[in-house]
């Protein structure tokens, strides 16, 4: 065999993958982290929300944030004889994870789906005397779809807002009675990005 022969076969072809180097090495299994801050708004209502985002293989990303607690009115409500009952505060946490839908240009558009913990806060009012009141704290799981889409500014910063559809069942038990305080609703998302 010809000494030109054997140096284009032993040698390694630039901008392959050689044989002899672990994928581990090459190709780390998080590739990237994003944080991202904004404004959640769910039933016109909004709140501070965080997150984090972390870029893995295949161009699949995972992400875990949520919307800070805060008071909210006209989120759920409901009424008997004697009793009144309905969501006075709501926080949010959820795991999702992402993928690339559609890119042109700078442009980006994700979709995504995981679980969605709505931490909710239900207050029961009796109106007959003497008037007296009940809180009742939980943590409701819940379906979450997302569809985002991002704006590069720079190399590190862009641009985002997400638009997230999430569903609580959420009953509530007072001696006979059982109140339904279920809601549902698409959380809109907007604020910025950062990638390290």
């Amino acid at each position: 065999m010809a000494e030109g022969e054997q140096n284009s076969s032993s040698g390694a072809v630039p901008g392959s993958r050689s044989s002899t180097t672990p994928l581990s090495t090459s190709q780390p299994f998080i590739q990237s982290w994003t944080a991202l801050a904004g404004v959640s708004i769910l039933k016109g209502q909004a709140a501070p929300a965080l997150a984090v985002r972390a870029e893995g293989p295949f161009d699949f990303s995972a992400e875990l944030g949520g919307t800070l607690p805060h008071p909210v009115a006209g989120y759920a409500s409901a009424e008997s004889l004697g009793n009144a009952d309905h969501t006075e505060s709501f926080a949010e946490t959820h795991v999702a994870l992402l993928h690339p839908l559609y890119g042109t240009g700078r442009l980006e558009i994700n979709i995504g789906a995981g679980i969605s913990f709505g931490v909710v806060s239900d207050r029961l009012d009796e109106t007959a005397p003497p008037p007296t009141s009940y809180r009742d704290r939980k943590f409701l799981p819940g379906p979450l779809v997302m569809l985002g889409a991002s704006y590069p500014l720079t190399d590190h910063l862009s641009v985002f807002t997400d638009l997230s559809y999430v569903d609580y069942i959420n009953h509530i038990s007072y001696g006979l009675q059982t109140f339904n305080l279920t809601f549902s609703g698409v959380m809109i998302r907007p604020g910025v990005e950062w990638r390290f």
